[in-house]
């Protein structure tokens, strides 16, 4: 992972951003021979040889000084950490980096240049072989990424690189994800995958971005430009979005001459597999290393002798332009010390050596006519990177607009870039066609190249009505000295580098690397707009994430408040419960005391009243014991008994009654605790009466107040969910409006960029316009000049064709005829002269009428087909606004309808949740009161047995005791008793 870089931009207070930089060494003293071979809106690229190895390397030059310096140095330690973190053979090597001030110098391994730069040297697609050869090394790289889950997100051939050895290897992995899948708005117009741009408001991406991006690549080297390249970069962006995707087709240089290259199946089916809108359809690293394509037999050098020959190409456009400025600055040094017969002299000079230049460069390859039109065909593959969001030229896409052919006298000649006479220029093709002079300068549209144009036209030496007249032009002496200082400075270092030329060999022009430096350094320039793009992209995803954090932080906390409201309502209800429990409790233990209470004191009552009656009842028995004594003793001694029989039998008579008196007392007992017992049970069922009933009316208050308790909480749970609603859909409603005012912020920059693209493409037009208008003066004057050197061409012989002729007439006719003669050839001399003056009068004005008409008229096409180009790309980029408008309304639209049907279905649980909450509290009180009363039913039934069980008892005790059977058997056990004791005392 990436280290953090929350601190200052540069401070290395961090140990693992500390880890990063080398800062033993000073990289000014370490390297040396630095030479700027690319730029872009990162910094610059050197070119240095590494004093300690003697190797050569790059260093890419990366300050973090000035607007947004902390994103700066926070993509710099990405791509540093990133970096050296991964080594494979197909990705640029990592050597060390350096902190100096506030710039950062990233040392890699150097690579002489990247198939951009091979397509923008041959100015032609490459072959198939060559093209699955790089595709096959990039895709080398891009399975080592993928498989680490890493994605690269700026694939193209302006960052696939080749070393001297023929290794292919990525480059800029600075717009690299760390994480897959990725949603950050980052890659380059015309390359980016259309889920990448749709990213931010429709989902994530993974690797298969990446494919996309090498589908693209294939196309640009196999046409030299990518798709949609003639548009406005940030145009470029909805197309793809909206557009079907993009196939093969034929070459743009062999479709102006109708003719279409041939491509495999293999190819385009490779290249339509890559291409695919739904990235699920598209294949993967591994399926596209599989590919047939692919693995096609082909040469294992095919790359080294691409870049052999790229070497060479490059070497002779470097010398072309050198031997250039040599021309130019021997001109000025000529027109300084030159004379009138100096100046024809350079004059032939210079055609001599620009004969030798021509010669030169048709043998090694053809060069688009000294630069001058042609040389804008090569900016098919400017992919310059822009930290994640890099796009190519825009001037580029407006050159290589289609356009009607530009007459030959409006372009620039060869010999006008050297500094020869334009009138030498037409003297050499006085017969040359519009059309032929397009073929020769290329396709005709203008190129950086106009201001070498302009700052060798002011050298240029224009020949006058009397052929060869002093030049009028704009440099001066200083402009010579400049020139020349600029050598002799250099000269020191040239001597000191060109022992080391040998290793520093680059497939890159230098007129490559200016012009990336001057389109960088142009002011309001496309990497600016992009970034700008870019960031405000960024910004509003940040400003989304933010927002939808805060919603989430918000819809949390409530959700916790909620959720701690409920479990306190909880805690309360359950408190209640165990209140209104220990209540009830406390109630049935007094009452049941209260019970037990009233069951002791008709106990203690019951039982006083019962010994008093016990007392008075065994006082009874008392006298009655007596008094039977009494009788028992008289009637034994009316019985004449001896005496020993008399105390016998009184003695076993006194025994019964006294055992009569004890039954009598032990009878009058039981039925008096049978008779407590029947009174404490008939007490005991009262108050179990009572008892039950009071129970009754806890529970029936208890089960009240459960139902109030649940309804409280079903309430407090409607609430709850009328209130998260609420929170969400206030919530939706703001992220809605965000989103829809970033909309309008962004198609306003769109438009506002858009705009800003059309003016400068009118204000480049209308100066091209002016130039040529400006010029056409001079171009008109050399046409006349060329006119009349045929007219006084045509008079000359004319004239010796009349002396001829006069001589002839003259010497066959007499003396006398002579004179008459003379005069009448005179006469016809004159007439001739005045007819060639009246043709060439009226060749210059149907001249002159010819070429400002052409020339309105081709200004005017050309306007009018920017203003229709302009106004159609301004027209696609509304409609594809107001679509996206629509797209967003009808999102929106979904996301409200999905919200409100996910509210309804939580609304559905949540009544269902409380209607089964509900039954089942109504099944749970039925139950309950149910087994109460079968409880009490089944008391009362146990208390209603007990108590007429006892009241059988006592009744059927009174009863036996009120009997006239128990009174005979009283009597019976008393003469018994009698007999007993006298057979006793018979038997003693």
């Amino acid at each position: 992972m990436p280290p953090t870089t929350s601190q200052k931009p540069g401070s290395l207070k961090d140990p693992n951003i500390a880890a990063l930089f080398n800062r033993s060494v000073d990289p000014e003293s370490r390297y040396e021979d630095l030479r700027e071979i690319g730029h872009g809106s990162f910094g610059a690229v050197f070119y240095a040889l590494d004093k300690e190895s003697n190797e050569t390397v790059a260093i890419k030059k990366m300050g973090f000084s000035g607007k947004q310096a902390a994103e700066k140095w926070s993509d710099i330690c990405k791509e540093v950490s990133f970096l050296k973190s991964i080594q494979h053979k197909n990705i640029v090597g990592y050597k060390t980096c350096y902190l100096k001030e506030h710039t950062c110098w990233l040392v890699m391994e150097y690579c002489i240049g990247s198939a951009s730069d091979i397509v923008e040297v041959h100015k032609k697609p490459l072959l198939e072989c060559e093209i699955a050869a790089i595709c096959d090394g990039a895709l080398s790289g891009l399975v080592f990424l993928h498989e680490r889950g890493r994605i690269h997100r700026d694939i193209k051939a302006g960052n696939i690189l080749l070393t001297d050895t023929g290794i292919v290897k990525l480059a800029d992995v600075g717009s690299a994800s760390m994480t897959c899948p990725a949603q950050s708005f980052v890659g380059t117009p015309y390359w980016i995958a259309p889920e990448v741009i749709l990213s931010m408001d429709e989902g994530q991406y993974d690797t298969k971005a990446d494919i996309w991006s090498l589908g693209i690549t294939c196309i640009e080297l196999a046409e030299r430009r990518p798709p949609l390249f003639n548009m406005n970069a940030m145009s470029a962006l909805y197309h793809i979005a909206q557009n079907e995707a993009p196939s093969l087709g034929m070459s743009s240089d062999e479709a102006e001459n109708g003719n279409a290259i041939s491509w495999s199946e293999k190819f385009r089916s490779f290249v339509d597999q890559c291409l695919r809108k739904d990235p699920s359809q598209r294949m993967s690293t591994m399926a596209c290393r599989t590919h047939a394509f692919l693995t096609e037999p082909r040469s294992a050098s095919v790359i080294l002798d691409l870049i052999t020959r790229t070497k060479n190409v490059v070497k002779r456009l470097d010398n072309f332009q050198y031997r250039k400025m040599r021309k130019l600055m021997y001109l000025d040094e000529q027109q300084c010390a030159s004379a009138s017969t100096s100046e024809v002299c350079s004059l032939d000079s210079r055609d001599d050596m620009e004969a030798e230049d021509d010669d030169e460069i048709s043998t090694g390859y053809e060069v688009p006519s000294s630069l001058g039109g042609g040389a804008c065909d090569s900016t098919s593959s400017r992919s310059n990177s822009i930290r994640s969001f890099q796009s190519s030229e825009w001037t580029s896409s407006r050159k290589n607009s289609s356009r009607p052919p530009i007459p030959a006298h409006l372009i620039p000649s060869a010999g006008a870039i050297y500094g020869t006479s334009t009138s030498e220029a037409f003297s050499e093709s006085p017969k040359m066609s519009p059309a032929h002079s397009i073929n020769r300068n290329g396709a005709g549209s203008r190129d950086y190249d106009d201001v070498i144009v302009a700052k060798a036209n002011r050298t240029v030496i224009s020949v006058g009505e009397n052929d060869m007249g002093p030049a009028s032009t704009s440099s001066t002496n200083a402009e010579t000295v400049a020139v020349s200082s600029i050598h002799r400075t250099a000269a020191g270092k040239e001597e000191v580098a060109t022992l080391r030329r040998s290793k520093f060999s680059t497939l890159r022009t230098t007129k490559l690397i200016s012009r990336e430096v001057e389109e960088y350094k142009r002011e309001d320039n496309i990497y600016e707009q992009m970034c700008g793009y870019k960031r405000l992209r960024q910004q509003h995803h940040k400003e989304l994430k933010i927002l939808e954090e805060k919603c989430g932080a918000e819809s949390e906390a409530l959700r916790m408040r909620l959720d701690r409201e409920y479990e306190q309502l909880k805690q309360t209800l359950q408190k209640e419960q165990t209140r209104v429990r220990n209540q009830q409790t406390a109630e049935l233990e007094k009452k049941a005391r209260e019970n037990d209470e009233a069951e002791r004191k008709v106990r203690k009552h019951k039982g006083a009243a019962d010994d008093h009656q016990f007392k008075a009842f065994c006082s009874a028995q008392k006298k009655e014991y007596k008094h039977n004594k009494e009788r028992l003793k008289t009637e034994l001694k009316s019985r004449n008994y001896s005496r020993n029989e008399l105390e016998q039998a009184y003695k076993v008579g006194k025994a019964n009654l006294m055992a009569q008196k004890r039954s009598s007392e032990e009878r009058f007992q039981q039925e008096q605790r049978e008779q407590l017992l029947l009174e404490l049970q008939k007490m005991k069922r009262s108050a179990t009466e009572q008892y039950q009933s009071f129970e009754d009316k806890l529970l029936n208050d208890e089960l009240n107040v459960y139902a109030r308790q649940i309804e409280t909480c079903h309430a407090l749970l409607r609430r709850h969910h009328e209130m998260t609603g609420d929170i969400e859909l206030n919530h939706l409603r703001e992220i809605q409006h965000m989103k829809k005012r970033h909309m309008e912020i962004q198609h306003d920059s769109e438009t506002s960029n858009q705009k800003e693209y059309n003016r400068r493409a009118v204000d480049e037009l209308k100066k091209k316009h002016a130039m040529q208008s400006k010029q056409q003066p001079r171009e008109l004057k050399n046409k006349e000049v060329q006119i009349r050197k045929q007219f006084r061409q045509a008079v000359k012989t004319q004239t010796r064709q009349f002396k001829a002729y006069q001589a002839h007439l003259l010497h066959s006719a007499s003396r006398e005829e002579q004179r008459d003669l003379a005069a009448k050839l005179k006469e016809e001399q004159k007439r001739k002269i005045a007819t060639l003056a009246a043709q060439y009068e009226s060749t210059i004005e149907s001249m002159v009428q010819d070429q400002t008409v052409k020339l309105e008229s081709w200004q005017e096409d050309e306007a009018k087909q920017l203003s229709e180009k302009l106004t159609k790309e301004l027209e696609l980029l509304s409609a594809f606004q107001s679509r996206q408008k629509i797209s967003l309304e009808n999102q929106c639209e979904r996301e409200r309808v999905q919200l409100t049907d996910k509210i309804a279905r939580r609304k559905a649980v949540l009544d269902c949740r409380i209607d089964d909450e509900t039954k089942k509290f109504d099944d749970d009180r039925v139950r309950q009161l149910k087994v109460v009363r079968d409880r009490h039913a089944e008391e009362m039934a146990i208390l209603d047995e007990n108590t007429m069980r006892l009241g059988e008892s006592v009744s059927q005790m009174n009863l036996n005791m009120n009997s006239p059977s128990s009174m005979s058997s009283s009597c019976q056990f008393a003469t018994s008793s009698k007999r007993d004791s006298f057979s006793v005392v018979t038997n003693l």
